[in-house]
């Protein structure tokens, strides 16, 4: 698949290092997030390679000509028609194209609308983007804030910058914009297409009779569908921009509806599901999807949470950089609108978070079952999945678990589980900017940590002297060695977070409980208006709720309980033993 180079070069070893080249640069890019960021470019694979480290980048700046290579690429094999990103930082570059750069981070791509990039293979320039010795300020290649993509079947142009063979957004159209998706004039990336590879589309889908036939495809990644509408008098068009479904892994458009006859070729090189319409039959359902596969696709091999989450001494996930797939239903709300940041629990009651740090399609819903394929990493000691592809929803409005009573101090048992802790205090409530508020609370056996994320709540609702209970999801927020600290919950939302009238931990001698050990009933003497009787076993499981002075008991299994007797003063804490 490789491509000879017309032009006329120096010489015959760099015409031989041009007509082997394996990768060609695609598209150029200068957004404007912040900082003028993400900037970068896109690279593409035409064959195989075995060992990308002999491969190089570098930016020549303002017109000061070559600074030959400034970053080797590594060791490592890359597959055929492969798309490759590198970018100036990797935060910026994830929130505004949806996912990770492939190398982040690389200061040569520090680049402005009026630099230039070359290629390098073996120390030799390949392909190159703008003149060397020119400040692309105000030149027909400028790209400021905009972008500049390879026309398809061309290049790699060598040392010699060949202006024909690019497309350009223009000066500024990307001021302004948040997302690649969301722009009038994104980026188009991953839609390079290497025609000179050889050989025609690997599937024919007719656009007549106010049908898309076939209406549904499967194809590997790589694979190339055609379009061809063969009706003279009838206009059709092929729509999948994500302005109308934004769930596409990318956008597509043939352009506005015209009649036939026309083809319209596309190269699919990112996996999962896409749709798309003709414009003007909408009406008449002429609609399509395209599945595309990746059989390189890692496997994801099935495990359930517990398997996943267990850590050593440290603190550090035992399981850190595995592939899996794993299955769980959603608790509480997204704390992370540009991506995803939401815990997932299982059947068994044990969780993870899902942190994605782009956009994603799938809109965090509570009760949700869900199948997430990824791989497991820790952030500041927290135990969570990147998502690598679309989360598929199996069901949603699933019932959720009740929340395990915790009388204990947090801790790694804690992680990723809906825990309730009754009978706390309010001691601190602090606002950490616009991203929520740290309070610390204090139980009858411990001190808590409490974070309360402005994506959940408005307001804290609480203040210092607030007796509460507080159900929520543990969380850790550790950032050094060993990761055995930072233990806190996070509470779901305001309906969390019970305010009770009592402002204190009642003694004693406040309430007496008898018999204890008890075979039948149970009784409760006091003097205080008793609002409720809670029944824990010895895993925190709430096994009744009362409101009486009385306490059936006979159908317990044998063992201790813990009762929490709630009043108007304050809640009174106990044991007894459940005797046959």
């Amino acid at each position: 698949m490789s491509r000879h180079t017309t032009l006329v070069l120096a010489a015959f070893f760099s015409i031989l290092t041009v007509s082997q080249a394996q990768i060609v640069i695609t598209a150029v890019f200068d957004a404007d997030l912040p900082g003028g960021l993400p900037k970068g470019v896109e690279l593409y694979t035409t064959e195989e390679i075995a060992d990308l480290s002999i491969f190089g980048i570098g930016s020549a700046n303002n017109g000061g000509g070559t600074d030959s290579v400034e970053f080797t690429f590594p060791m490592m094999a890359v597959n055929a028609n492969a798309y490759l990103y590198v970018a100036s930082d990797s935060m910026n570059f994830a929130d505004f194209f949806g996912f990770d750069a492939d190398f982040p981070n690389v200061d040569a791509m520090l680049i402005n609308g009026d630099d230039a990039v070359e290629l390098f293979m073996n120390g030799n320039v390949i392909d190159i983007f703008g003149e060397i010795d020119t400040d692309g300020s105000g030149t027909g290649w400028e790209y400021k804030d905009g972008w500049a993509a390879r026309k398809n079947s061309t290049g790699p142009d060598g040392s010699t910058f060949d202006i024909q063979n690019w497309n350009f957004s223009g000066v500024g159209a990307l001021d302004g914009e948040d997302t690649n998706a969301g722009a009038t004039t994104p980026v188009p990336i991953m839609m390079y297409n290497d025609s000179t590879s050889g050989g025609g589309p690997d599937v024919t889908v007719i656009a007549a009779s106010l049908m898309f036939t076939p209406r549904d495809i499967t194809i590997e990644v790589g694979q190339t569908v055609r379009w061809t509408n063969p009706e003279t008098l009838v206009p059709h068009n092929v729509n999948g921009g994500q302005d109308v479904f934004p769930c596409n892994p990318i956008g597509f458009f043939s352009g506005v509806a015209v009649e036939g006859p026309w083809d319209f070729d596309l190269t699919f090189n990112k996996p999962g599901f896409y749709e798309y319409q003709c414009d003007p039959h909408v009406s008449f359902d002429m609609l399509g999807t395209v599945t595309v596969v990746d059989p390189n696709a890692p496997d994801y091999p099935v495990y359930d949470i517990a398997t996943v989450t267990t850590v050593d001494a440290d603190g550090v996930v035992d399981s850190s950089d595995v592939d899996c797939q794993i299955e769980a239903i959603v608790y509480g709300v997204n704390l992370r609108p540009s991506g995803l940041e939401f815990t997932v629990i299982d059947d068994s009651g044990n969780g993870i978070k899902v942190f994605k740090s782009g956009s994603d399609c799938y809109e965090v819903t509570e009760g949700d079952r869900l199948i997430i394929q990824g791989e497991i990493s820790q952030f500041n000691g927290l135990t969570q999945i990147s998502p690598a592809g679309q989360i598929d929803v199996l069901s949603s409005g699933n019932a959720l678990l009740d929340p395990i009573s915790i009388n204990e101090p947090l801790s790694e048992a804690t992680e990723s589980k809906f825990i309730w802790l009754e009978s706390l205090v309010i001691d601190t409530v602090i606002a950490t900017g616009s991203s929520g508020w740290n309070v610390t609370a204090s139980g009858e056996n411990d001190s808590y940590a409490v974070r309360l994320d402005s994506d959940a709540f408005d307001e804290p609702g609480v203040k210092k002297g607030d007796f509460v209970g507080i159900k929520g999801i543990g969380g850790q927020f550790d950032n050094s060695l060993p990761y055995t600290d930072g233990y806190q919950i996070g509470p779901r939302g305001p309906g969390d977070i019970d305010i009770f009238v009592g402002t204190k931990f009642l003694p004693a001698s406040s309430i007496r409980m008898y018999p204890n050990p008890v075979s039948d009933i149970m009784y409760f003497e006091t003097d205080l208006l008793i609002e409720s009787v809670r029944i824990f076993n010895t895993s925190g499981a709430l096994i009744a709720l009362e409101k009486d002075h009385q306490l059936n008991v006979s159908t317990f299994l044998s063992g201790v309980y813990v009762v929490k007797v709630y009043t108007a003063d304050g809640v009174w804490t106990d044991r007894f033993v459940k005797v046959d």
